[in-house]
């Protein structure tokens, strides 16, 4: 019998997926009995390889799900969990050596909350400069949740992936992952555990921050290019507005008018800071311009899902 399980999902990334299960070899765990379930998104031969290498020194269950959606790879991973937490984490994020033991120890302070996360914090490719992350939409390119040195309730707004626990009970009473979001193939909305973790709240679930749980994100050097951030920006415009929903305010098009108002005072920001040459002014500008020009691109398709529903 399991006390929890560690569900990690990986996609084609063999040398990032061995430093992390490297990571877990190191993990003190105590007393705990416990599992990690590692689901492969791709079916290629390369994770299987390291799982076997890996298996004789860690607790590792393998499996694999080739409908390119994280979140079904995700739903497999749950079928096979045991015990009465389940601690979700990427296959870029290295684990602390106390990890498990910090948030089981954490869970029990907090015998009436539902979700757990931690500290995740950046680990810079070698060679490159730590960048300054002063604004919203870099810390969140970047999975990086130092919310502070004190243990207790947090929105679960700011419950993130990498470093996500939740107890087992919703699972079992059939809570699941919506496939409809979050990695796949192509443009997708961002935010699948993030719309996980606000489901449990509206339905009466807390969330508890534990900072000494902490696991360090591997940043890849292409994640240091500008495009890559935009991309992400727009990624996550995308996955806020589905979150949100159509809000009730003037529109044209069934669009909300004033997300056409940020997506143009992004846009002079980014034009100004190129002109006056002030690299935050324009990188910031740009990232916001991306991030709304996702939101109205998300709300461009629930206004078109919308406008083809019957009428009742």
């Amino acid at each position: 019998m399991k006390d929890l399980t560690v569900i990690v999902i990986t996609y084609r990334r063999p040398e990032i997926l061995r430093r992390t299960l490297e990571a877990y070899r190191r993990v003190d765990s105590g007393d705990l009995r416990w599992k990690l379930v590692l689901v492969d998104n791709a079916g290629e031969a390369h994770a299987r390889e390291l799982a076997e290498e890996f298996g004789g020194g860690l607790p590792l269950e393998f499996l694999v799900e080739t409908r390119r959606e994280q979140n079904f790879a995700r739903n497999v991973g749950l079928e096979e969990a045991e015990g009465e937490l389940y601690v979700f984490s990427d296959d870029d994020a290295l684990p602390a050596p106390d990890w498990l033991t910090e948030i089981w120890s954490g869970v029990s302070r907090w015998p009436e909350a539902t979700m757990f996360t931690g500290r995740i914090l950046p680990s810079w490719p070698p060679g490159y400069e730590p960048l300054e992350l002063r604004t919203d939409l870099l810390r969140s390119a970047y999975m990086v949740t130092a919310w502070g040195e004190d243990e207790g309730y947090i929105q679960p707004e700011r419950m993130w992936g990498p470093n996500l626990a939740i107890r087992a009970v919703p699972f079992r009473e059939g809570l699941r992952f919506d496939t409809s979001i979050g990695p796949t193939a192509g443009q997708y909305a961002m935010g699948s555990e993030l719309e996980l973790a606000v489901r449990l709240s509206r339905n009466g679930h807390k969330g508890v921050y534990l900072p000494r749980a902490i696991v360090r994100h591997q940043i890849r050097p292409e994640q240091m290019e500008e495009s890559w951030l935009a991309g992400r920006a727009f990624r996550s415009g995308r996955g806020v507005a589905r979150l949100q929903g159509l809000p009730s305010s003037p529109s044209v098009l069934g669009m909300p008018r004033f997300v056409f108002r940020e997506v143009g005072a992004h846009a002079f920001e980014w034009l100004a800071g190129l002109v006056a040459r002030e690299g935050h002014r324009r990188l910031d500008g740009k990232l916001g311009f991306f991030h709304w020009l996702g939101k109205l691109r998300e709300y461009r398709r629930l206004w078109g899902r919308r406008a083809h529903e019957p009428s009742p």
